[in-house]
């Protein structure tokens, strides 16, 4: 867990960087690889730059039919994939300037996976026996604060495509607010489909072509 937060911190420092090209950026990708894995021990593989100034994000989330994000414009994106003893978890991770965000992340499965890949969502994120684990975390930011966001308690996330030209995944899931954990009467259809044109695509414990499909 410390190694994946030094990871996270790096990374977020690194994208926030990435604002035009530069003749020397392999070289400063290969330094801060090496910064990043003498750091948490594990081999690094970092996105190439050109993706972070070429990828576009679409998105659509709707909750009992009701469309979630009304703001879809200037969203960023980014997979990142991290490798332990255990399995491998592969997460987006996209978010605009209005402070509408979406993560969904898939853990409990290797490399040896094939697409589409179809993982399960859980009452609490519990996870999943034999088979792929799903979780999901949106939010939105008002002038008022953080406000309430639907999250899914079953249902199925996919990946449908994953390499340097697009990244795609899709929910179909039931789900509701927090307070309705526990209270499956008052769960409602969430919907949803992620793509990113273009995705940097960040790497812990492993080297991109392993969950390039």
């Amino acid at each position: 867990m410390k190694n994946l937060a030094k990871f996270t911190l790096i990374l977020f420092v690194f994208s926030a960087c990435q604002s035009a090209k530069d003749a020397a950026q392999e070289g400063i990708n290969s330094a801060l690889e090496e910064a990043i894995e003498s750091q948490t021990g594990q081999e690094v593989d970092l996105a190439k730059v050109d993706s972070y100034l070429d990828q576009k994000v679409e998105v659509s989330l709707e909750f009992d039919g009701k469309e979630q994000i009304e703001d879809k414009q200037a969203f960023r994106g980014s997979i990142i994939a991290q490798k332990s003893a255990e399995d491998l978890n592969v997460s987006f991770q996209i978010v605009n300037e209005s402070g509408t965000s979406v993560m969904g992340v898939i853990s409990n499965f290797n490399t040896n996976f094939s697409l589409p890949l179809e993982a399960k969502f859980a009452v609490s994120n519990a996870k999943t026996e034999g088979v792929p684990s799903a979780s999901l975390v949106f939010m939105k930011i008002s002038e008022t604060g953080m406000q309430a966001t639907p999250m899914p308690f079953e249902g199925t996330m996919r990946i449908l495509k994953l390499n340097e030209d697009i990244a795609e995944f899709e929910i179909d899931a039931k789900g509701g607010l927090p307070q309705d954990t526990e209270n499956s009467n008052a769960w409602k259809s969430i919907k949803g489909k992620v793509s990113i044109t273009s995705p940097p695509i960040q790497c812990l414990g492993l080297k991109k072509e392993e969950i390039i499909k």
